[in-house]
């Protein structure tokens, strides 16, 4: 085997394991986020559900949302966060936010959807802030369902992991096909030294 196709194998093979091991990251940080948004590297992915954003945000579409301190926060900003409406509590709303105020000595986030009539009932704080609205990746329903559901990151290890298997019993079954074929070629020399 030429060093070439050594370096290359072993690029693909380092590769490989570097792709496996995000993909075991993510699908621990999913699994692990319970109730939670699972954040991937400061990262989220989110389905839009209704069509309250309509027409920034379209209904079915997944939006990708960035872990963000309420700090940098403005008016204007479309923000995800877990709602307090008793309807859809601790469920995460994505809407823009209308007004920032106090109250009583606490900062808040008044929202609105930009289909809405009138801004939010409830209020936002600064330990309900999911993240900050970074853009939307245009999909029919039937991918954003498919991106937004836990068995997407599951193919994300698993597909990663068949390669890695794959890719390493080709070079276990090489190693062992090569050990053979010396120690066929050693036992042929010893041959022809004992019949000289």
């Amino acid at each position: 085997m030429s060093k070439a196709k050594k370096w290359a194998g072993r690029i693909i093979s380092g590769f490989l394991i570097l792709l496996f091991a995000a993909g075991a990251y993510v699908f621990i940080t999913v699994l692990s986020s319970g109730d939670k948004v699972p954040t991937v590297f400061g990262y989220s992915l989110l389905k839009v559900s209704t069509g309250s954003m309509e027409p920034t945000l379209q209904t079915g579409s997944i939006i990708i949302v960035k872990a963000t301190d309420a700090d940098d926060i403005k008016t204007g900003d479309i923000i995800c966060f877990y709602s307090r409406d008793p309807n859809i509590y601790g469920i995460p709303n994505t809407h823009r936010v209308n007004e920032i105020t106090e109250d009583n000595g606490r900062r808040v986030f008044v929202t609105k959807g930009d289909a809405n009539y009138e801004v939010d009932e409830y209020l936002v704080y600064d330990e309900d802030i999911v993240g900050a609205y970074v853009t939307d990746i245009t999909a029919s329903e039937k991918v954003a369902s498919v991106i937004a559901s836990r068995y997407f990151y599951f193919f994300v290890l698993l597909i990663p992991l068949c390669l890695v298997v794959f890719f390493e019993a080709m070079n276990v079954s090489k190693a062992v096909r090569d050990k053979k074929s010396m120690e066929e070629q050693g036992k042929a020399d010893e041959r022809k030294d004992n019949n000289e």
